[in-house]
């Protein structure tokens, strides 16, 4: 039997509406930390079937499973069907794909406080946010016949 998938953009606009649902970030610790969807809770695949019956004590909810790429989620959603819980679904494609389309996350910030002081004004600028301030410092820029 297939499992039910969720677009991700879909899945924005879910959250964006204000839909009751449970994120389930299925990565291990660490990925959670470095970054994970808004209000999402770790349940790492490996400690998935003994720790969902106490974390998870709602089993009419709909619970939304998501991981990096989409692999691992798709386990995670069966081990939660099996587990009673009848209203899964897998975030298509994961957590990478998230980030990437730059849809609010939480979790370890790219700049230290020193880099977010200094370019305050940059990160205030939609265009430019937390992300595209560490883009920057991360480019160079080689400059050739300017003259002299």
């Amino acid at each position: 039997m297939p499992i039910p998938t969720v677009p991700l953009v879909e899945l924005k606009r879910r959250l964006a509406a204000g839909e009751s649902m449970v994120l389930v970030d299925v990565r291990e610790p660490h990925e959670f930390e470095a970054g994970r969807m808004i209000g999402a809770i770790s349940l790492p695949g490996s400690c998935l079937i003994a720790q969902a019956p106490a974390r998870l004590r709602e089993r009419s909810a709909r619970v939304i499973v998501y991981c990096a790429s989409g692999m691992r989620a798709e386990g995670a959603a069966r081990s939660l069907i099996e587990l009673g819980y009848d209203r899964v679904e897998m975030a298509e494609p994961g957590f990478s794909r998230w980030r990437e389309l730059g849809f609010p996350t939480e979790g370890a910030s790219l700049l230290d406080d020193a880099a977010r002081d200094r370019y305050a004004r940059h990160v205030s600028l939609p265009e430019v946010g937390e992300r595209g301030q560490a883009k920057l410092l991360a480019s160079k820029v080689l400059v050739l016949g300017a003259g002299g």
